[in-house]
């Protein structure tokens, strides 16, 4: 057999068998081929002719009306995404989602849930997600368990309502008919939960003709889109902290203090306040490295760091200067008690047990100098001068004690 389409060979020795033809001879009486003549259909009459006319423009304009909605859905997503990347913060990201989305979803109730801080991933001992937002009838929990949706435990969207097999998610109220929960997930880690419910009416997809976008693909894409943003601004306050943080210790670092108590000196101008500065530093912090090594000198420092976190107050600014050196400012405190203060510390210091490599490292001692504004300076780099003066003093007077600038 071929697949050109010639004619099939007959047998060998043997013609083909010739083909019938009519009284018209090859072709039907009025010369055309009998199969062509199969083809030919009578003409609609008017009356039915319209009536195919317009069913098909109904269906026309139906897709139309069908693919202009999308393009506007489509176009609000868009507008959503582009306002979410220029939120400042968290919560006003999920505020600005759920207005955008008490527009797209008219006649239905949301919510967006997002993990606590510092537990992104869920999987801290916290309850699990808390509602950072919501639009409609406002009877959503105020916190999720994993257990508690189907969607987080599957991690997919998933869909409830009439039609749909599955068991209903624990956490959606008893009124709710239809409902799809969507984890908002990236690529690194899941960042919440949104949920959208109807008690009367949807959300499934749209009844459509073509390429239309239905409400599950909406619910899903405003996920992804809200999703994008929270990691967006969670990866740019981890980037923020750690410009501002020092990486051992935890404690701010010296870029950060120093912008801080420029603002603060301006501040106690104002207000005719105080601000005490501490410069503090490790007493032979050298000797120390050179025997032990430099990651006794960093369980040291840490140590240390630990000292002032808990020493001082909640109000107080501890930071890492630099080195073995630290800085900590005290707002609206006198002279004597700023002296107290640093004393406390110093003998924290001296109590502390460091173990490195199954022994002990030689106890720490600190040297202190205190300043205090507006008796030892009136701007940042005097009040700094006045305390990094008096440290040198204490140094040089023996170590291990403390110092005030009029000293």
């Amino acid at each position: 057999m071929t697949f050109g389409g010639s004619r099939p060979e007959g047998r060998a020795g043997t013609d083909p068998v010739p083909r019938q033809h009519g009284p018209g001879g090859p072709g039907g009486p009025d010369g055309t081929d009998g199969a062509d003549r199969r083809t030919v259909r009578p003409p609609l009459s008017p009356e039915l002719e319209a009536l195919v006319r317009e069913r098909v423009e109904e269906r026309v304009a139906q897709r139309t009306v069908e693919l202009e909605r999308s393009t506007q859905d489509i176009r609000r997503l868009a507008g959503l995404g582009n306002l979410l990347q220029s939120c400042e913060s968290l919560a006003g990201a999920y505020e600005l989602a759920a207005f955008f989305l008490a527009d797209l979803f008219p006649g239905l109730d949301g919510s967006v849930y997002a993990w606590p801080s510092g537990d992104e991933a869920g999987t801290g001992a916290e309850p699990g997600l808390r509602r950072a937002a919501e639009w409609g009838r406002p009877d959503a929990p105020a916190t999720l368990r994993r257990e508690d949706c189907w969607a987080l435990r599957r991690g997919g969207a998933y869909v409830v309502g009439v039609g749909e097999t599955g068991p209903r998610c624990p956490h959606l109220p008893d009124d709710v008919r239809r409902a799809i929960c969507v984890p908002m997930a990236t690529q690194d880690h899941t960042t919440g939960l949104l949920v959208v419910s109807g008690r009367d009416t949807i959300p499934a997809p749209r009844p459509s003709v073509g390429p239309a976008v239905s409400q599950r693909e909406l619910v899903m894409a405003a996920g992804e889109q809200i999703a994008l943003a929270v990691s967006h601004l969670e990866l740019r306050g981890r980037l923020e902290e750690q410009a501002l943080r020092d990486p051992l210790t935890g404690l701010y670092n010296r870029r950060f203090v120093g912008e801080w108590m420029e603002r603060e000196v301006e501040r106690c101008a104002r207000a005719g306040s105080t601000l005490g500065v501490m410069m503090l530093d490790l007493d032979r912090f050298k000797a120390l490295n050179d025997r032990f090594g430099h990651d006794a000198g960093d369980q040291m420092i840490v140590a240390v760091a630990g000292v002032l976190r808990r020493g001082l107050r909640s109000n107080d600014v501890p930071s890492r200067y630099g080195g073995e050196e630290f800085l900590a400012l005290l707002s609206d405190i006198d002279l004597p008690t700023l002296r107290q203060r640093a004393d406390a510390l110093r003998l924290a210091v001296a109590d502390v047990e460091v173990e490195h490599r199954g022994q002990l490292l030689p106890a720490a001692t600190l040297s202190v100098g205190i300043s205090l504004y507006p008796d030892h300076g009136a701007t940042t780099a005097e009040l700094l001068r006045a305390a990094d003066t008096a440290l040198y003093v204490a140094k040089n007077s023996g170590r291990n004690q403390i110092r005030t600038a009029e000293e």
